[in-house]
């Protein structure tokens, strides 16, 4: 996809990240959409409409609120999701990496890994060998995802987290910045800690 012309849904700082990212690759910016148009510009160019979207040219929804993206993806019914993919991030070859999904800078993904749709690699963020990333996941920067680790779809795993190996984490899971997690998490679960224990859990 690259050298193609990526619409970004989204003018907040991740959007500019996200576009950035975009034109290193050698791609080009199409329209910059945003709920809120008070923004008014975007890296040089007007914020439009939503409507204004072309869907015969792809769309990244670069939110990083894991709810206000999925919810804004259902929005965007038929249209088709482009992947942004850092030049200095580290992907193996047999990686598979959904739709809409954005790898920052200096991500790793290593072997054997499924990364799902509309997923966040932040900055520096580190997915060792056989990982499945649910949709809608976000990775802060600097968090660590040990080998043969499963994360349920719309979790977020906090900046500096560390998941110990093969642990399963549920949908729907916040872990703290900095926590350790050493055992399974049930969805719905917030945890913190070192080691991470839960502090909250919701229906």
């Amino acid at each position: 996809m690259e050298g193609t012309k990526l619409q970004i849904y989204g003018a907040g700082g991740h959007a500019r990240v996200v576009a950035t990212i975009w034109i290193a690759t050698g791609g080009t910016i199409g329209r910059v959409v945003d709920d809120n148009l008070s923004v008014g510009e975007f890296l040089g160019r007007l914020v439009e409409d939503p409507a204004s979207l072309n869907r015969s040219l792809s769309v990244v929804v670069a939110i990083g609120s894991n709810r206000f993206r999925s919810d804004v993806v259902k929005r965007l019914d038929g249209f088709c999701f482009g992947r942004v993919i850092d030049p200095t991030s580290v992907v193996s070859t047999d990686v598979a990496i959904g739709a809409g999904s954005v790898i920052m800078p200096r991500g790793v993904i290593n072997v054997g890994s499924i990364i799902g749709t509309h997923v966040i690699v932040n900055t520096a963020a580190v997915i060792e060998h056989d990982c499945v990333v649910g949709d809608f996941v976000h990775l802060a920067p600097g968090s660590i995802i040990c080998g043969g680790v499963h994360i349920g779809a719309g979790s977020l795993i906090g900046a500096g987290a560390v998941i110990l190996p093969g642990i399963r984490i549920g949908e729907n899971c916040v872990v703290g910045a900095g926590s350790v997690v050493i055992r399974d998490l049930d969805k719905n679960t917030t945890s913190a800690g070192v080691p991470a224990k839960s502090i909250k859990k919701t229906t």
